[in-house]
């Protein structure tokens, strides 16, 4: 059940913008913001859900020999990588992005901004795997089910308070918020604190 409704939220989170965009923008607009949010998502999550599933594995052996707490602190080394890294990660993959609109799909019309705002919520979007970590390990994944949620209710509020208004960057911001609220909501119900020190 978890897993469904992880799912759910996740859609919401990834899917239920260009729906909202639609009702406000043209549809070159929205094919322009879909291919913009998915080549973003793709240069993030893809490599990182790799990353996470080499990972995972070796976590479980960890804290089977070693207990939850030397599993979490590995997970927590890997999340300090990721952070010294992020702005070289969000920048690359930016101009990655921006390269490939500006080059092949021609036909779009882009704002770069858009595309930096994007990347970013994907980017802060992926800090969830490291602290989901303590809850996949101890079984209780129906609180990460919850910081997803209510980060896809933040973004269906956003999305309905700033498309009408903004257009692509209001979808854009609002999914920035959702992967922050999801991301601060899980670090908030977490028992083991990761720090950037």
């Amino acid at each position: 059940l978890p897993i469904l409704l992880n799912n759910i939220a996740i859609w919401v989170i990834s899917v239920s913008d260009r729906y909202f965009l639609a009702i406000w923008q043209p549809a070159k607009n929205v094919a322009s913001y879909i291919l913009s949010y998915q080549l973003a998502g793709g240069l993030i999550t893809v490599p990182m859900g790799l990353a996470m599933t080499i990972l995972f594995p070796k976590l479980i052996r960890i804290e089977r020999d070693s207990g939850e707490r030397a599993a979490l602190d590995l997970t927590q080394k890997m999340l300090k990588y990721y952070l010294r890294y992020l702005i070289v990660i969000v920048a690359g993959a930016s101009a990655i992005v921006i390269a490939l609109k500006y080059f092949i799909y021609v036909r779009y019309l882009f704002d770069p901004s858009v595309i930096v705002i994007l990347v970013l919520a994907h980017a802060v979007g992926g800090l969830s795997h490291f602290y989901n970590k303590e809850f996949e390990l101890n079984g209780r994944t129906f609180i990460i089910t919850k910081s997803i949620g209510v980060g896809a209710l933040c973004n269906t509020v956003l999305n309905l308070a700033l498309i009408p208004f903004f257009g692509a960057s209001g979808a854009a911001i609002a999914t920035l918020a959702a992967y922050f609220v999801t991301v601060l909501v899980i670090y908030n119900l977490s028992t083991f604190k990761f720090s950037a020190a």
